[in-house]
């Protein structure tokens, strides 16, 4: 728990920004700026919301209350636990900018869960774009703005700092303006910031760190100078800058993340037969039907969530066991007393069997008939509607649907659906792909190692995202109706 001395009525941004520091700040205001803040309560003098964000295995819920005279935070994350997290961040971010989305829930009444959606409007969309950029360039200096202006041909006269603000803001939320500039670029910097837009979500990057990044794709050369292409790109206003902790942090443009055309050095065209190929298509609307079908039977047959798996006694005193789901012919295999037990399972290798599914294995099938999708995509769908807060799962417990949480999602367009399907599924910590195969191809087997007792199933799955969230940044950027292999990517 993390006394703030300011009043909730008196909080500013300014204070947030001050208090978590220029790094924590960044990324709380990403979580915002992504719409992940959802599920938004507010009581009496607390509020409280729902973040998940890849990086823990269960959504973050970020909490602040007033209490004599002082406003008080806590996070159910690790980090929050601790001490400021980017989630406590996002949550006050949320309730200066949008406090008319937090929806009053007086104790002891039945929660329900609304997912604020009105940031998925066109409109509203473009109005979050301007409102990043300008607050992008309200925290670089008076002459980093004034060199941008130069390079791009602004002239704009006064000592005043919110002209030139408003003025870049004005010339770099156009799409064609970012492309022409982008197109302006040598080679070499040009990758330096498809780089960054690709992991633009993930974190803000040093000088080293752009390197390290250089090096890992095989551009060695770039690597060396990254500090120059760095300079370029800053210039231009393509990427900006901030210092903390004694390192200088850079972060791309935020209409430069949308407006980029793709990255054809990053992949290369499929030139193989199509012939060989499975190639599926799907309506745009399959995914938010099928989601939907599957919700109406929940609530409809009333189901209920699978019983917790059972452990045996030796899983919760033996750290290599502890975390992750064991086969019990394994753990049989320990020696009984728990010190020996512990000693010995630092020396072995151990299964990562795939979790079973989330209802009984009949009750998934049943809904696989009833409409058409594949068990595993059943099981998806269920991860999907637990991370939109439309359904809410608790092991052997009745499961709980939102109506209202529904009725929103299903008044969106297509596009709107798609999108909002797609943010869930990029930020899903709680399944992997990796279960599919697992499941599918039974000659593999995922095995870790005993020694390594501080690494749990929920790191795996946390990296695992982090990837699928890299994958989805880079599919974003291709052209349509082009095949792409991932085999020069992964080398």
């Amino acid at each position: 728990m993390n006394g703030i001395h300011f009043l909730l009525s008196t909080l500013t941004e300014a204070r947030i920004r001050e208090t978590l520091g220029e790094r924590l700040y960044r990324q709380a205001l990403q979580l915002y700026q992504r719409g992940l803040v959802t599920v938004r309560y507010r009581a009496e003098d607390r509020i409280t919301c729902r973040i998940e964000d890849g990086k823990t295995r269960m959504p973050a819920a970020p909490e602040a209350w007033v209490e004599g005279g002082q406003l008080y935070v806590m996070c159910s994350c690790p980090e929050g636990q601790r001490g400021f997290c980017a989630h406590i961040g996002a949550l006050l971010i949320a309730w200066i900018r949008e406090p008319q989305t937090f929806v009053s829930m007086e104790l002891g009444e039945e929660e329900s869960s609304p997912f604020p959606i009105s940031f998925l409007a066109p409109e509203a969309v473009e109005q979050k774009l301007r409102d990043a950029l300008r607050e992008a360039f309200e925290s670089q200096t008076i002459q980093q703005l004034r060199a941008i202006a130069r390079r791009h041909g602004l002239s704009i006269k006064g000592r005043r700092k919110a002209p030139l603000v408003e003025a870049l803001t004005e010339h770099l939320s156009r799409s064609q303006v970012i492309v022409q500039t982008y197109e302006q670029l040598e080679e070499a910097p040009r990758k330096v910031l498809d780089i960054l837009t690709l992991v633009s979500d993930i974190a803000d990057y040093s000088e080293e760190g752009v390197a390290a990044l250089m090096e890992r794709i095989g551009e060695p050369l770039i690597a060396a100078g990254v500090g120059h292409h760095l300079q370029t790109l800053q210039t231009w206003g393509l990427v900006l800058s901030y210092k903390e902790g004694g390192h200088r942090f850079y972060t791309v443009l935020p209409t430069a993340i949308p407006f980029l055309p793709p990255t054809p050095h990053l992949l290369r065209p499929y030139t193989g037969p199509l012939e060989g190929l499975r190639i599926e298509h799907s309506l745009p609307f399959a995914l938010a039907r099928t989601l939907y079908l599957v919700w109406r039977l929940i609530r409809e047959r009333q189901l209920v969530a699978r019983p917790p798996m059972e452990r045996l006694p030796i899983e919760d005193r033996v750290p290599a066991l502890q975390g992750w789901p064991n086969l019990r012919s394994e753990v049989e295999a320990l020696p009984r007393a728990s010190g020996m037990a512990s000693w010995q399972a630092t020396q072995r290798s151990f299964a990562v069997p795939p979790p079973p599914y989330p209802l009984q294995d009949e009750e998934m099938q049943a809904l696989a008939r009833a409409t058409g999708a594949s068990v595993e995509a059943i099981d998806f769908i269920i991860a999907l509607m637990s991370a939109l807060g439309f359904i809410t799962l608790q092991p052997g417990q009745p499961i709980e649907t939102d109506s209202e949480a529904m009725a929103r999602f299903l008044s969106l367009s297509t596009p709107e659906q798609a999108y909002l399907l797609t943010v869930a599924w990029g930020s899903l910590a709680n399944w992997s792909e990796i279960y599919l195969v697992l499941r599918h191809l039974n000659h593999l087997e995922l095995r870790r190692s005993g020694l390594y007792s501080y690494f749990h199933l929920t790191h795996l799955l946390q990296q695992l995202a982090s990837v699928r969230l890299f994958l989805l940044f880079l599919l974003r950027r291709l052209p349509e109706e082009t095949w792409y292999g991932l085999d020069h990517l992964l080398t």
